[in-house]
């Protein structure tokens, strides 16, 4: 089996976008901070009027990704490409303003775990296989494992309907 390999990085920080954007010695940069802010960013406003700030930054880490890579999205597009979304919280911060009757139900959709990974595919074209998992580091490293997987051709796609029962 041949070895998955990293060949670009979609990173956001509050330093800006990509790898170069951090300073060499972050810590110290941070002066103290445990959290640095990061601005959703300015993407088309009428395509993504009703996307809230998490989807707007997993589209544009896919972007700081192509950028990295140095290519477009039509190196992406197609069924070729699988997307692997992986979080700790999913769309917790959203699904509070929803529970919490703070978001109105046009946010509704914005509740779900989907919605990062789908807009991001729409974005981009992206029509191959799709994982969402949800649970940290690791959850990092399951999806290290299933695009290893799939990389080698032994990767499988649960059928569909309701899940079999014992």
């Amino acid at each position: 089996m041949r070895a998955p390999a990293i060949r670009a990085v979609g990173l956001l920080s509050g330093w800006g976008s990509g790898a170069a954007a951090v300073p060499a010695d972050a810590a110290r940069a941070a002066a103290g901070r445990a959290v640095l802010p990061l601005e959703p960013p300015a993407l088309d406003p009428e395509r993504f009027r009703r996307s809230r700030r998490e989807c707007l930054l997993g589209v544009a880490a896919v972007g700081a990704m192509l950028d990295d890579a140095g290519t477009g999205a039509e190196a992406i597009a197609g069924e070729r490409t699988a997307l692997f979304f992986v979080t700790a919280a999913a769309y917790a911060a959203s699904n509070r303003e929803f529970i919490g009757a703070r978001a109105g139900g046009v946010y509704f959709p914005y509740t779900a775990a989907a919605a990062v990974p789908a807009e991001a595919a729409i974005e981009f074209g992206l029509t191959g296989p799709y994982e969402i998992l949800i649970g940290g580091p690791t959850a990092t490293m399951r999806a290290v494992a299933r695009a290893a997987a799939l990389a080698a051709g032994s990767f499988s796609v649960p059928p569909r309907g309701p899940p079999p029962t014992r």
